[in-house]
């Protein structure tokens, strides 16, 4: 449904899940030319092109990786393949103090990955360079 990330950011802001004003710059900032830096819950997110913004709208506001009954607790190991330049990690890594592991392949999203979570001190979150493939082998092409 189009515009249901308007819904959901009223939604979460409601619920107390999403600061007002966390909710208010995202709004100003959604139709403004983008900015290459957006902080989302206490979390810096660097070199944001669409595709990261596109991604933290769904993770932060529409919960499209937490529906109700996933929650993440802060008891819960987490597991991120594909993990991108780690927006659900960082979400992850704000909810719980377990193991929070991630697998990025491509060496320039791996490394944004890597800067986010040293910039957030993150102990508990772990980085693998690495790909997960349904047969074993040594190397695939990654496109």
């Amino acid at each position: 449904m189009k515009g249901k990330w308007l819904v959901n950011l009223v939604r979460e802001m409601l619920k107390g899940r999403l600061a007002p004003a966390d909710a208010w710059h995202y709004l100003r900032v959604r139709f403004a030319p983008k900015p290459t830096q957006l902080r989302i819950s206490g979390v810096l997110f660097q070199n944001a092109d669409h595709i990261l913004w596109s991604i933290i709208g769904e993770v932060y506001i529409n919960r499209e990786y937490t529906p109700a009954g996933y929650e993440i607790g802060a008891g819960d190991v987490v597991v991120d393949i594909g993990a991108h330049k780690g927006v659900f990690t960082a979400y992850a890594a704000t909810r719980t103090r377990a193991p929070v592991i991630a697998f990025e392949p491509d060496p320039a999203n791996h490394a944004e990955l890597e800067a986010l979570v040293a910039s957030h001190h993150w102990e508990h979150v772990i980085a693998k360079p690495l790909a997960l493939a349904g047969h074993a082998t040594s190397s695939l092409t990654l496109y």
